[in-house]
């Protein structure tokens, strides 16, 4: 877990240094507004996407996942525990 958190944070700051090189001043894109009002309408409908016609199709896709696949791997694992890890 620990890995995971200091890949991300890593990759972060190379996105910011990335851009810096690029010359792009984050502060300028926050404070544009054909920039927010585009990402605004991209949300909006983005979102009226998601929720009319790819909500319900994921949510059984997850549900058919979870039962079919997820939950009988981990009563596998439950009911053959390994006793001891393998050696690298």
């Amino acid at each position: 877990m620990e890995k995971g958190i200091i890949q991300i944070v890593i990759i972060f700051i190379l996105f910011i240094i990335v851009l810096s090189l690029l010359g792009v001043s984050l502060s300028s894109l926050t404070q544009n507004e054909t920039l927010r009002n585009n990402f605004s309408f991209v949300w909006h409908w983005s979102s009226i996407v998601w929720n009319n016609y790819l909500k319900a199709p994921a949510e059984k896709a997850w549900g058919f996942f979870i039962q079919f696949v997820f939950n009988p791997v981990k009563e596998q694992i439950q009911e053959h525990p390994v006793a001891e890890p393998l050696e690298p």
